[in-house]
């Protein structure tokens, strides 16, 4: 089945920063990918990329999608066919009411070695039809007669015989979804949490785990929302964010950073384990402050008020773009309530975000609120309008 999408950037070389845990050396991971920038909605979108080492130094045994839409902060992935050093993926058809889907790509070597781009925004063009369809009205009164269908059965049958092949290849041709070409989608999250929401498609969602939970490993799937918190052992994890020129300079985070000869120490971020720690805060490029990270707050509730619940705030940021999960466990034995959320970035130390409920559990599902803003900011409490 051929999948579309609209609108391409040029081609890019990558800048590649390593975050590896030890001295040793690993091979470069080279990405040469289009990102795609527009895309409409109710039509599968294809995603394309060159993937390579150089040669003797290692191969890619595996390389992933990651994707979710604006409204939803887990991300799912569909594998991707490798031909080569070409692969070639899938995402499902985003709904109406998607605004935009974010992707990324992961890759896994013979050596374990993981290199992660960054995170791509593809902006979602709405049908205008469907849009007409979902604001049309229906008549306040009808009167159903079904006497006369029996007499239209049997050319009823007939008809859709024969125009049953056609609507299939049509479907296939335009990317439109096919219930006889399912999207293979895969989770690393728990199943009893998960929710895959913003796509309208025919989609085989499988859940997977442990030894190939690489999401997990390399910081795209939150370990706060995985299925299993043990992830795969890896040799390293690579970050390759793509750029317009240039070359690829591997960077070592927590070691020895060398580039263009020089070598230069270079220093990681927070821990997101523990009161305070997060991986926030600074400059998230346009100016504007940098939200991405995750943050826990102790596992104790010694104080009245907010400062009773457990929380966890696990963003991701694109440009302005905000989005992510921000957990409430009310305690002792409370409950919990999980919001997705979404806000805009500016140049203020904190933002004010919009979040949906999507799970909950316990007490505190009878009285959490099904929307709720949060005000946040890097490295401390997520700030709610409510109080147990």
């Amino acid at each position: 089945m051929q999948s579309i999408h609209v609108k391409q950037h040029k081609k890019i070389l990558p800048l590649v920063i390593g975050l590896l845990a030890s001295s040793h050396s690993y091979a470069v991971v080279e990405y040469d990918h289009d990102p795609i920038e527009e895309a409409p909605s109710n039509k599968r979108i294809a995603v394309a990329a060159g993937v390579s080492v150089p040669e003797g130094t290692d191969s890619v045994s595996e390389v992933r999608t990651y994707f979710r839409a604006d409204k939803d902060g887990r991300w799912h992935y569909v594998p991707m066919r490798g031909d080569g050093d070409d692969y070639n993926g899938v995402i499902p058809a985003p709904d109406i009411h998607t605004s935009f889907v974010r992707y990324q790509l992961l890759s896994i070597t013979e050596q374990r070695q993981l290199a992660k781009t960054q995170i791509f925004n593809i902006e979602i063009e709405k049908d205008e039809d469907a849009l007409k369809r979902l604001e049309r009205k229906e008549p306040r009164d009808v009167k159903i007669d079904v006497s006369e269908l029996q007499d239209m059965e049997e050319a009823y049958q007939q008809f859709d015989q024969a125009t049953t092949a056609d609507k299939q290849n049509t479907a296939r041709e335009s990317g439109q979804p096919d219930s006889d070409s399912r999207v293979d989608v895969r989770s690393e999250h728990n199943p009893l949490t998960d929710t895959f929401v913003g796509f309208d498609d025919y989609v085989n969602l499988t859940y997977t785990g442990g030894a190939k939970a690489f999401g997990t490993a390399a910081g795209i799937v939150s370990t706060n929302t995985a299925a299993t918190t043990i992830a795969p052992k890896v040799a390293g994890v690579t970050s390759v964010t793509a750029s317009t020129g240039g070359s690829a300079w591997p960077w070592v985070l927590g070691g020895v950073a060398v580039a263009g000869g020089a070598a230069a120490a270079a220093g990681g971020g927070g821990g997101g384990n523990g009161g305070g720690g997060g991986n926030g805060g600074g400059n998230g490029g346009g100016g504007v402050t940098d939200f991405s990270g995750r943050t826990e707050g102790p596992n104790v509730c010694a104080a009245p008020g907010n400062a009773a619940f457990r929380w966890v705030v696990d963003l991701n940021q694109s440009g302005a773009d905000i989005t992510g999960l921000i957990t409430f466990h009310d305690c002792p034995g409370g409950g919990r309530a999980e919001y997705s959320v979404t806000g805009t970035a500016t140049t203020d130390p904190t933002a004010d975000v919009l979040g949906t409920l999507g799970f909950t559990a316990g007490p505190l599902g009878g009285t959490a609120p099904g929307t709720q803003t949060f005000t946040v900011e890097p490295g401390n409490a997520p700030i709610p309008n409510f109080a147990p």
